[in-house]
C-alpha cells in the first residue's frame, strides 16, 4: 500500500509534504486518521499517525525511496559537479584574459 493524500476540498492527490493543496490552494490546517480518528497539525503526521502508527511504513518507504534530499524538497547537485563547473569557468576567464593580453595587443 502506497502513501496517497487526498485534498479535501479538489480531491487531488496532494504530496506528503507541504501545508497547502498545489492544485485549488486550499491550506491543510489539521489531518485526520482514518484509522483511530486522531486529529492534529500536518507537521504532527510527518511519519504517519502518531496515535496507533497507520500509513507509517508506507511513508518511510515512500521516503527511502526518492533518494537523498536538501531543505524543502529540492535535489541538490553532487559537490564533483560544482567543483568541475567552477574549474571550467576559471579556465575559461583564464583563457580570455590570455586573448585579451597577448592577442589583441
Amino acid at each position: 500500500m502506497s502513501a496517497r493524500f487526498i485534498c479535501e476540498n479538489c480531491k487531488y492527490e496532494v504530496s506528503l509534504e507541504g501545508d497547502r493543496c498545489p492544485f485549488c490552494g486550499k491550506e491543510f490546517y489539521a489531518v485526520y486518521c482514518p484509522r483511530c480518528g486522531h486529529e492534529g497539525l500536518p507537521n504532527q503526521f510527518r511519519n504517519g499517525c502518531p496515535r496507533c502508527g497507520y500509513m507509517k511504513e508506507a511513508i518511510m518507504a515512500y521516503r527511502k525511496r526518492r533518494g537523498p534530499r536538501g531543505r524543502r524538497g529540492k535535489t541538490y547537485f553532487p559537490r564533483r559537479l560544482y567543483t568541475v563547473a567552477i574549474i571550467a569557468l576559471l579556465l575559461g576567464i583564464a583563457g580570455l584574459l590570455v586573448y585579451i593580453i597577448f592577442v589583441l595587443r
